[in-house]
């Protein structure tokens, strides 16, 4: 969605190159008119629904997903500020409800040109022979093959225009994260298959790119420090 300036020495971009073009009122102009998909997008807290609304701001028209039904109420909010907006509540988790995501998506937008991966779990805390091989699982479900089933759904979308995807890695996925190596390996492994989308896709058009943020208020950063903070049998604001 942006400019990318390049070294005229190496024919890469380099670091902190990307510009976008930006209007007298503060518009990015290359988002306005765009289509944007973000999933994880129900709660108030977190990034998710932050980057909706900022899309929105911008003149994006966003999808909100998620599991959780109150996505229908950020979207209904982001309706109320004037902006293009949509909720559809979805379970990654499902290959079908993944396929009707897209049908839905598909019936309202005639294209998508972003992308965004927010959705992110963390269950069960300790070190690798003291969890249930269950919730490990589980996190894989959700932060991995739940991103896979989303591009396998969208990515066609975006095939013969081109777009933009951005899914929300960790630190944890480049740095083992004690405690939590469900999360740890999952994002890892959406690192790699982020790399894999950038690869295949590039001719098409499509930008693929993890970020890793650091943590943000949120509950999932509130349940993982008061695991933590159990564990070393402390208070959590003395983890």
């Amino acid at each position: 969605v942006g400019a990318v300036r390049k070294d005229s020495d190496s024919g890469y971009p380099p670091q902190g190159a990307v510009s976008f073009k930006r209007g007298s009122r503060g518009m990015y102009e290359d988002l306005k008119g765009k289509t944007a998909l973000v999933a994880a997008a129900a709660r108030r807290r977190g990034l998710g629904f932050a980057i909706a609304r900022a899309l929105a701001r911008q003149g994006a028209a966003v999808c909100l997903a998620d599991r959780d039904a109150e996505v229908l109420e950020r979207a209904r909010e982001l309706e109320a500020e004037g902006a293009v907006a949509c909720g559809v509540v979805a379970d990654i988790r499902s290959d079908g409800a993944t396929e009707t995501l897209r049908a839905t998506f598909a019936a309202r937008h005639p294209r998508l040109d972003i992308l965004i991966l927010c959705v992110g779990r963390m269950h069960g805390q300790g070190r690798v022979a003291e969890l249930s091989p269950e919730a490990w699982q589980e996190t894989q479900e959700v932060n991995l093959f739940g991103a896979f089933r989303m591009l396998h759904a969208f990515l066609p979308l975006m095939r013969d225009k081109g777009g933009s995807v951005i899914a929300l890695a960790s630190g944890a996925g480049k740095r083992p994260l004690p405690g939590f190596s469900g999360y740890s390996v999952s994002k890892a492994g959406l690192i790699m298959l982020l790399k894999c989308v950038a690869v295949e896709y590039a001719a098409c058009g499509v930008r693929a790119n993890a970020i890793c943020p650091g943590p943000v208020e949120s509950d999932m950063v509130e349940e993982r420090i008061a695991a933590e903070a159990a564990s070393a049998g402390v208070p959590p604001d003395e983890r």
